[in-house]
């Protein structure tokens, strides 16, 4: 099952690589921030763990989810300043002591629900490079994209191990690290510069809300209905929640109609 769940780690991965080269980073950073590798993995949690157990999961991911943004607004504003091995290894630092502070804080689920959404509205405000011009899709060559999915890959069999094994609140450290979303912004610092890394760091926190709202269902929804049914509705409420779920948004613009009077356009 490991393997499945490094192999899902690959395809997220891949598959924002793959969009970045005709959206941007920003693009790669929302799919990366989706419920892409979490939304299998509690699935399968679900297939070997009692529904309790995945709920309390879906408790302490989100009670962490914070400390998931503060990982990003952290590397944001190192981007500028250091190489990517010292905006990772402080940005993790960041997290993990966040993380450990929210969980010995045990703060009611009410409150860390509300924490847990608020929190991907605000980090982009709290990063720089609000303001970056919008950038053309970068050329990414296949030997960098496969030197991305071999970093998250070793990195996800790292962490995702000890996910059902561990205890409940370590289990949510792990479900809540973002580990595409700790690849991807080192490879955009190191081979892009920190506007690369800035503008993926933007995308991701928004499509955080995804996530957000994912793990908020299966929290409140395991106990009350059959787990197949809280999983479909969480996937689908997280995917209307993110930005991708506003068509709007991405639908091509079109030609203003012309005026009375005015000849067609040719």
């Amino acid at each position: 099952m490991l393997a499945l769940k490094v192999a899902l780690v690959a395809l997220a991965v891949a598959l924002a690589s793959w969009a970045s080269r005709r959206g941007g980073h920003a693009v790669a950073g929302m799919i990366t921030g989706l419920p892409v590798i979490v939304a299998p993995l509690m699935a399968l949690l679900l297939l070997d763990q009692p529904p309790a157990r995945v709920q309390a999961i879906a408790w302490a991911t989100l009670a962490c989810l914070p400390a998931t943004l503060l990982h990003g607004v952290c590397f944001a504003w190192l981007a500028s300043r250091l190489a990517w091995p010292m905006c990772l290894a402080l940005a993790t630092a960041a997290y993990a002591l966040a993380a450990w502070v929210l969980q010995q804080a045990a703060l009611p689920g009410v409150a860390a629900a509300a924490l847990a959404l608020l929190a991907p509205w605000a980090a982009p405000h709290a990063m720089p490079g609000r303001d970056l011009p919008a950038a053309a899709a970068p050329l990414l060559p296949a030997r960098e994209i496969a030197w991305r999915v071999l970093a998250a890959v070793a990195l996800a069999a790292a962490v995702m191990g000890g996910a059902g094994r561990l205890p409940t609140a370590v289990s949510g450290a792990l479900v809540a690290l973002p580990i595409a979303g700790a690849v991807l912004p080192c490879f955009a610092l190191a081979l892009h510069g920190p506007a690369a890394a800035q503008r993926l760091l933007h995308g991701f926190a928004r499509g955080l809300r995804g996530f957000a709202v994912f793990m908020l269902v299966m929290a409140l929804g395991l106990g009350h209905a059959p787990p197949a049914v809280v999983w479909s509705a969480a996937v689908l409420l997280a995917w209307a929640s993110s930005p991708f779920g506003r068509p709007t948004r991405w639908r091509r613009t079109r030609r203003p109609a012309p005026a009375a009077g005015a000849p067609p356009a040719r």
